[in-house]
């Protein structure tokens, strides 16, 4: 009997102690969040294109743009994507350096076949750039667009007719014997020049073979390439801005071509794929000595040497910025599971926490001019995706994240204090806070990628509150389906609109956007 009582006794104390562990651990958790935003100190200046957005020949637009059953636009896609912002618009990929624009306008069936991968036939580009622009533009009319140049199998005067074609006078008189390129673009479809902000040159040439690509160049290769381009680029238009390839590697690269290039452009373009940001090192559900993504205090290392390198070149009269041109969080491979079996993660709400979390970082940093998520329907990392058994379009939780945070006002990036402070390890701050000040009030980003926190706020002015919704949800890896959208922006119940805003809960695992005047 006395055995019984002590061993009733120790059971109880042992539950007794994993309800205190876990209360101790649950106060912690929801420990308060003191977050203070201070106006007057300006850190950079905002634009919603900031948070651009990739499409790539063949994946992003002929699967998702054409109706599968008759090859014609599909309306669909269009009210799909009704209401997102496209402020910054990048045709991108390692496609990029085998498509041949001039082989993609005019009718289609006048059109030659192109092979834009090496596993695949030739074909017709039935989506060229007058389909893909007039796309863009029926979705958000203010959009604006990168171009990467084909460097790989185009020539510098096919750079400089691609520029005429896009941004030219169609009124402009030309030699005789000479095309008119910006008049064949009006005869096309496209009245207006198209505002292209950036002519990229190149497409991570400096990546080594793989299934994609067969060749890898030196930088010496890129910058005698690059200089002819330039050349006819300049000649057609002046004062296009233009960027330069970032390494893939570590490797002095990024200092040759700043150094020999620098002066001529106004970008370089790094690629950053990295790890999400939740799941940790020795997470028992990863595949051990599979690639994740790239550590987050790498990368931070890797921006950070950039910057240094820019810094180095700058003049009065002239400065190098870092516009990141292709990002997404690499899907973690899981143990017993094929790759591409885990492709939805980087579309999941562990994707959308990952990709939020590595924008607020790039946002703090003054030298980055603007990133492109990579890609709107291609891979792993799709805003759209069309079923496979049925062809119906549906959104993933990538789209609503573009759309919370392209549609806050431009306007400057402000400091924010935190009581936790910030390391550069995503891991080690499970809340990230960015203020972006503009004419109108106030916008607040976070991205929480843990538990629910309570929130004390305190600015250095009166504000009153307007709103706020975001995403969230309690599984990393919950994602949309063709049947199921589960996640999707919400409002949050917070305060009273037009009065002051002092306390509120953080969801757990959550991206939150909240406005205040």
């Amino acid at each position: 009997m006395n055995s019984r009582r002590q061993v009733g006794w120790l059971i109880v104390m042992v539950v007794l102690t994993l309800l205190n562990g876990r209360a101790e651990e649950a106060t912690k958790a929801l420990g308060t969040l003191n977050v203070r935003v201070d106006e007057k100190n300006v850190l950079r200046s905002f634009s919603p294109r900031f948070f651009g957005l990739n499409f790539e020949w063949g994946y992003s637009q002929d699967r998702v743009q054409l109706d599968p059953s008759n090859q014609q636009e599909d309306s669909r896609l269009a009210e799909l994507c009704q209401g997102l912002p496209l402020p910054l618009n990048r045709m991108a990929g390692t496609i990029s350096q085998e498509f041949r624009w001039k082989q993609a306008i005019g009718p289609v069936e006048d059109r030659p076949q192109q092979q834009l991968n090496p596993w695949e036939s030739p074909r017709l580009v039935r989506v060229g750039p007058v389909e893909w622009i007039r796309w863009v533009q029926k979705v958000d009319p203010r959009a604006e667009f990168v171009w990467t140049i084909n460097i790989l199998k185009e020539t510098p005067q096919d750079a400089a007719d691609l520029v005429q074609f896009l941004t030219g006078d169609a009124k402009a008189k030309v030699e005789p014997g000479k095309t008119n390129w910006a008049q064949k673009r009006v005869e096309l479809g496209l009245p207006n020049p198209v505002p292209v902000v950036c002519w990229e040159l190149g497409n991570e040439l400096s990546l080594k073979p793989n299934a994609h690509k067969k060749y890898v160049w030196t930088a010496e290769q890129y910058i005698e390439t690059v200089k002819p381009f330039i050349a006819a680029i300049r000649a057609v238009h002046p004062k296009a801005k233009l960027a330069i390839e970032a390494s893939c590697y570590w490797d002095d690269w990024d200092g040759k071509v700043l150094r020999a290039l620098g002066a001529q452009v106004d970008y370089i373009s790094p690629h950053y794929y990295y790890k999400s940001s939740v799941r940790m090192k020795d997470d028992p559900s990863l595949k051990p000595g599979s690639f994740q993504g790239l550590e987050g205090a790498f990368v931070d290392s890797w921006l950070k040497a950039m910057v240094k390198q820019v810094r180095e070149v700058a003049t009065d009269e002239h400065k190098v910025e870092i516009l990141i041109t292709e990002h997404a969080m690499w899907p973690p491979a899981l143990k017993d599971q094929e790759w591409k079996a885990t492709w939805y993660l980087s579309h999941s709400l562990d994707g959308v926490l990952s990709t939020a979390s590595f924008l607020l970082r790039c946002l703090a940093v003054p030298e980055v001019a603007g990133t492109n998520y990579h890609n709107f329907s291609s891979g792993p990392w799709g805003l759209v995706y069309r079923s496979g058994q049925t062809n119906e379009l549906y959104k993933t939780g990538m789209l609503d994240m573009m759309k919370l945070l392209c549609g806050i006002e431009p306007g400057e990036v402000v400091a924010v204090e935190t009581s936790a402070g910030e390391s550069s390890e995503p891991g080690d701050r499970p809340v990230v806070v960015r203020a972006i000040r503009h004419g109108k009030g106030l916008t607040l980003i976070l991205v929480n990628q843990g538990a629910a926190r309570t929130m004390n706020l305190a600015f250095a002015g009166p504000h009153s509150f307007q709103g706020a919704s975001g995403i969230w949800g309690n599984e990393l890896d919950a994602h949309n389906t063709k049947d199921a959208g589960v996640l999707k922006i919400e409002s949050l119940p917070w305060g009273v609109k037009g009065k002051p805003l002092e306390k509120m809960t953080l969801p757990a695992q959550s991206l939150v956007v909240a406005r205040f005047e």
